[in-house]
């Protein structure tokens, strides 16, 4: 049966005290056919700027004892990311999707559990593209990093979205999710630095270039922004 894996991680934080703050959620969707070619392509960009990731990694994030251990978006210069994107967006491997979260305006009983709170936002968000056929219906492979969750928690996205989005459409389809180490989930860290992207965006008209280039490629393929 044919798959859509999606890779997810997020950029901000949950806190609706925090005025004109916004939670972003990058979905990173692929074919099981570009899987590997996409780790290669994340492998070349390590390669290729190695002594520039060390140079910005001001508190450690990104190498361990001189050794590089994960790319985070929220350590890249400008440059990098600006390098970043026109790295990854050829050969349309990949498309894209955003959640929007705008703090001030979600309730703080929703925010009271965030790992309830993002479930909950992601399955909307889900749905919509799915309902605006953006996202196929098929079996869905979702990989989040395992910091956007509590361990009670763990199970219930999955239960989640297969209650919600398929059992209830009948639906011969079904959904996956497995929580990862982003340190060791080189697609998940990829998504990190679209979610940071994004959300540095909100912020700044540094890479509002960037953003239209992937919209108008259409490798980013909507933006679900919450509350509605």
């Amino acid at each position: 049966m044919d798959k859509s894996i999606f890779y997810i991680d997020e950029s901000g934080s949950m806190n609706c005290d925090m005025v004109g703050t916004y939670f972003i959620i990058g979905i990173l969707s692929c074919d099981d056919s570009n899987v590997e070619r996409l780790k290669k392509l994340y492998k070349r960009f390590i390669r290729l700027h190695f002594n520039e990731l060390k140079k910005c990694d001001k508190d450690n994030k990104m190498f361990h004892n001189g050794k590089f251990a994960e790319l985070k978006g929220s350590m890249l210069t400008p440059r990098l990311k600006k390098r970043f994107v026109h790295h990854f967006c050829k050969d349309n491997l990949f498309e894209l999707f955003y959640i929007v979260i705008e703090n001030e305006r979600v309730s703080k009983t929703l925010y009271a559990n965030k790992a309830r709170a993002f479930n909950y936002v992601l399955k909307l968000a889900l749905e919509y593209y799915k309902d605006k056929g953006l996202i196929s219906d098929k079996v869905w492979i979702l990989n989040i990093d395992e910091r956007n969750v509590k361990t009670n928690t763990k199970y219930a996205l999955c239960e989640y979205i297969n209650t919600e989005l398929f059992l209830a459409a009948s639906s011969k389809h079904h959904a996956e999710v497995y929580y990862h180490d982003s340190e060791n989930c080189i697609l998940v860290q990829v998504a990190d630095v679209f979610a940071n992207l994004r959300y540095s965006c909100i912020y700044s008209s540094a890479y509002r270039e960037e953003i239209e280039m992937m919209r108008s490629k259409r490798y980013l393929k909507g933006e679900f922004k919450f509350p509605l």
